[in-house]
């Protein structure tokens, strides 16, 4: 990925940072970009590192509230996160959103069941996306209209990494694991419109890049990965083996079984209708991907590794292989994708 800006020497703030000197990073932070937050340092550390590695707690707070990077490695390959000693600041590092791997259904659902007229229409619609031919020359026309067009680029970190696009697109990718709305206004726009339909240069972009960027081929991920999700009971009625579903969105899912099932309990309830049934289930949904560029494993990239994030890409055809009720409130769903 892009280099990131180096100093041969220590600065104030990154001495202040390991000195557990508050005070003065608190009187320094407001006025800083994140650039020079970010500035590794002539020994080959960030002020993020430094305030790790030495157990400052609230300054490792302060810096990460002002949006210091996660995913910068120091002179010894380290992330931030593995210089920590204290659990209390490797909790700090946890994203605080429970809804990116496991949908609570406020908003929208992550499927929408498949008939003949939607399986055309996705398959023409990736189809329109798969067959353009892929030209870096066009990417910061791309990257243009990505920020102009979509919701909440105007974060200071996404705006960084999409200028770093330019040279790594990588960055896009990255900017999506970023702890924002603008991931969320990306799926949240995806899942109200009927695929190509008023569908703005920015997304379609942002699928493009994610479809046909050549960078990415490596980034292609098969096998199983994990998501939680919550419906109905009511909806989840309607499933059955052999039903097609799609999703609309891109969803972020986990290599790890167990940190899905986390995923997955975070939204379990024990309300119940006047007769007894739950009102909602919780359930852990099991992907098997088998198609190239259906899922791109951007653990390396993310500012979230520990999540083992494989990314979904939209208006896949999943069908489902097997339901299992384990409680009243909880079930298990397996999903193959459907070979193109």
């Amino acid at each position: 990925m892009t280099s990131i800006s180096k100093s041969s020497t220590t600065s104030d703030f990154y001495c202040a940072c390991r000195s557990g000197l508050i005070d003065k990073v608190r009187e320094q932070l407001p006025n800083m970009t994140l650039e020079e937050i970010d500035r590794i340092e002539g020994n080959g550390s960030t002020a993020l590192h430094a305030a790790c590695y030495y157990g400052h707690t609230e300054i490792v707070k302060l810096l990460l509230e002002k949006g210091a990077s996660r995913s910068i490695k120091n002179a010894y390959k380290c992330l931030p996160c593995d210089e920590a000693q204290e659990d209390e600041i490797k909790r700090l590092f946890i994203r605080p959103s429970a809804t990116r791997f496991s949908n609570d259904g406020s908003v929208y659902s992550d499927w929408i069941k498949c008939n003949a007229e939607t399986e055309t229409l996705a398959s023409d619609y990736r189809f329109r996306h798969f067959g353009f031919e892929w030209n870096n020359n066009n990417i910061n026309h791309r990257l243009k209209y990505i920020k102009d067009e979509i919701s909440n680029t105007e974060n200071d970190r996404i705006k960084i990494f999409i200028k770093q696009a330019e040279k790594d697109s990588d960055y896009l990718l990255k900017a999506y694991t970023v702890e924002s709305d603008f991931y969320i206004k990306l799926n949240q726009d995806l899942a109200i419109r009927r695929f190509d339909k008023d569908t703005n240069f920015g997304i379609t972009y942002f699928i493009d890049f994610f479809y046909n960027n050549s960078d990415f081929k490596n980034l292609s991920f098969k096998g199983k990965v994990y998501r939680g999700t919550c419906m109905t009971h009511d909806d989840f009625k309607e499933l059955s083996v052999g039903v097609k579903v799609m999703n609309k969105t891109f969803m972020s899912t986990t290599k790890d079984r167990k940190l899905g099932e986390q995923f997955a309990l975070k939204h379990l309830t024990y309300r119940e209708k006047q007769l007894g049934e739950n009102v909602k289930l919780s359930a852990l949904c099991t992907y098997e991907i088998v198609n190239d560029r259906t899922g791109l494993n951007i653990e390396g990239i993310s500012e979230y590794k520990d999540e083992k994030e494989v990314l979904i890409g939209p208006l896949t055809a999943f069908i489902i292989t097997t339901i299992r009720q384990i409680a009243r409130n909880y079930a298990e769903i397996d999903l193959r994708e459907c070979k193109k």
